[in-house]
């Protein structure tokens, strides 16, 4: 990653490595996942997914270290994920989220306005990683805006399979260890 986007006095050329990292919080009620990495196909074509900001990021990674494989290591596949916590939508942050097709995507309401505002791509924010079942639809089980949204609250959802509603992270983790 280039230095320069974290310490303004840096040269423009010099970079840092950064790690990309994913929590899993494995309960008996379901499969917590906190952001999902890079999209496996940046490793063989970073120009291809990211575009411009290959320019300024380079993933230092083998396919076999993205989030797939690694979760198959827990014994783990993407289905068995019930939720998928983004903090932001940048691609090294929520570019697997396509792998988790039955889980629930919580982010927060005005991470998901950033995101789709206009301009966005400046911003680090990618279409391809944004054509999500996120924020506007909503189903059972699925996305669905709290009623009065705060900094603190995030999507309102389903926390466990019993089908109690949770309105903010903290209430969510403090549930599920329950």
């Amino acid at each position: 990653m280039k230095k320069s986007i974290f310490v303004a006095d840096a040269e423009r050329n010099e970079t840092i490595d950064l790690p990309v990292s994913s929590a899993l919080i494995r309960h008996k009620q379901g499969n917590v996942l906190f952001h999902t990495g890079c999209h496996p196909s940046v490793v063989t074509d970073a120009q291809g997914r990211w575009g411009q900001l290959a320019k300024v990021m380079r993933p230092m990674m083998g396919a076999n270290q993205t989030l797939v494989p690694s979760l198959a290591c827990t014994g783990l596949g993407s289905d068995d994920v019930d939720i998928v916590i983004n903090s932001h939508f940048h691609p090294d942050h929520c570019g697997c989220n396509q792998f988790f097709r039955k889980a629930t995507i919580f982010a927060h309401a005005k991470e998901i306005e950033a995101a789709r505002a206009p301009g966005a791509d400046t911003a680090g924010y990618l279409k391809v990683d944004l054509g999500l079942r996120t924020a506007h639809r909503t189903r059972k089980r699925r996305e669905r805006f709290c009623s009065e949204t705060p900094p603190w609250c995030w999507f309102r959802f389903p926390a466990t399979r019993s089908g109690r509603w949770a309105r903010s992270l903290g209430f969510v983790l403090h549930h599920i260890s329950r």
